[in-house]
Order: structure tokens, then C-alpha cells, then sequence
């Protein structure tokens, strides 16, 4: 019990109409601390990790090729939540793009309530 209103370890298979497959494995136990996204496909894979807070790195591999490439981002902890308050007050001062509707915001919030219904 890690003392908070969340749950602990999180593990989520998801199917998509176009027959894709998602999973989504979340815990507040890893040490240390580990965010990673990966992305596979016929044609390659990408690899998105966010293990240090001080930068990120981005790894690709493709088919036909025998080596990944990586590029590291340097970074800082808060920086996805800034480029997204920008992104809100750019969007609500100067009638922006919105980066995310509320129909795809909804559609997020409908699939986290699904998962804690089948728990």
C-alpha cells in the first residue's frame, strides 16, 4: 500500500478496431524509477525511455537494418507539463489549435473507466 487514493500496479491489454494491440503495464514499486514507450511495428520499432528526469532517449530500429539508433533529448522534469499549460493558455488567450479535444479527452477518460470496471 503505498498510502495515496490510487491504485498501486496497473496492467492493461487493449484492442483496437484496426487490430491493433496495446498494453500498458504502471506501478509505483520500480526502483528505479522507469517510464518507457515502446512502439512496434511490421516495418521497425521505437523505443521512447524516460528513466533520469534530466533528458530522454529515443531509439529507433527498422527492418533491414542491423543496428538501433538512438538520440538523447536533454530535459527537465516538468517540461511535458509546461509544453502543455503553453499549449491550454495559447490555445484560450490567443484561439490557438487545441491538441487535444474534448471528444478525444472524453474518449481517454471512457477507456480508464472501462479498465476499472473489468478489476
Amino acid at each position: 500500500d503505498i498510502g495515496a487514493p490510487a491504485d498501486d500496479v496497473v496492467e492493461i491489454i487493449m484492442r483496437f478496431e484496426d487490430r491493433c494491440l496495446g498494453s500498458c503495464h504502471m506501478d509505483f514499486f520500480t526502483r528505479p524509477r522507469q517510464r518507457r514507450l515502446d512502439i512496434l511495428g511490421a516495418d521497425g520499432s521505437i523505443s521512447i525511455e524516460f528513466s533520469r528526469w534530466e533528458h530522454c532517449t529515443v531509439s529507433l530500429w527498422e527492418t533491414g537494418t542491423t543496428d538501433w539508433q538512438h538520440t538523447k533529448f536533454d530535459m527537465e522534469r516538468d517540461d511535458m507539463y509546461r509544453d502543455e499549460d503553453i499549449a491550454f493558455l495559447k490555445a484560450v488567450n490567443d484561439d490557438g489549435p487545441i491538441t487535444c479535444t474534448i471528444e478525444e479527452s472524453l474518449r481517454s477518460v471512457a477507456v480508464i473507466e472501462q479498465a476499472r470496471d473489468l478489476r
